[in-house]
């Protein structure tokens, strides 16, 4: 019996084929499917969230799940906020950095709000902990999702983002969706450029 197998991505239709198993047909078809989910805002991001947001003119969003893996920070949070510090020595307009981190660990969160605090970023950081059930009351503020991933897959996030048309400035650790815009991974100085290229880009679109 023939089947159709289905692959998130080119890069994961390769791994497949490396496999010792025939696949007769692979069809690449990323998951991701557009929410049209209607929401009452207030309902779902805190109140000092939207107070916050309020007093910003553009917003970068950073997500995170986990913290230390077997691979280290992953996600990138450290890397994050080396980029935001560059950033905001480099560009004057309002621009704040949400931090979503989807684990509690107090511990990991203190050395990162330490780090933020030394930098004197932190005012311009609000630290989102725990999970948003509606990400598109995030979204909807956000102008540029950054996604500095030691490796990956093929992220749904990015997609969203995308989907939305939100600026994505991601680590180039593997195949990016098209419209991503990639930095070389670990080089801090070339992903705070790439991210105040996007905040110029878009100045440009709105007084163009």
């Amino acid at each position: 019996r023939d089947f159709t197998w289905i692959a998130v991505s080119e890069e994961a239709r390769r791994k497949m084929e490396e496999l010792p198993v025939k696949f007769n047909y692979i069809s690449v078809i990323p998951a991701f499917i557009k929410d049209d989910t209607q929401f009452n805002e207030s309902e779902i991001l805190d109140a000092s969230l939207i107070n916050f947001l309020k007093k910003k003119k553009k917003v970068i969003l950073f997500y995170g799940h986990a913290f230390m893996t077997k691979d280290g920070d992953v996600y990138g949070y450290k890397r994050a906020l080396e980029m935001f510090d560059i950033l905001m020595q480099n560009y004057t307009y309002k621009v704040c950095l949400i931090m979503c981190i989807g684990e509690n660990n107090i511990e990991e969160i203190n050395k990162l709000k330490y780090f933020a605090e030394q930098k004197n970023i932190n005012d311009d950081i609000y630290w989102q902990i725990g999970p948003i059930n509606e990400m598109n009351a995030i979204w909807q503020h956000t102008d540029i999702y950054i996604r500095p991933t030691n490796s990956d897959g093929d992220s749904v996030a990015i997609r969203e983002a995308l989907g939305l048309g939100i600026k994505v400035v991601a680590s180039d650790v593997c195949k990016r969706p098209e419209g991503t815009c990639t930095y070389s991974f670990d080089d801090k100085e070339d992903f705070a450029q790439k991210v105040l290229d996007c905040l110029n880009s878009e100045k440009q679109e709105v007084t163009g």
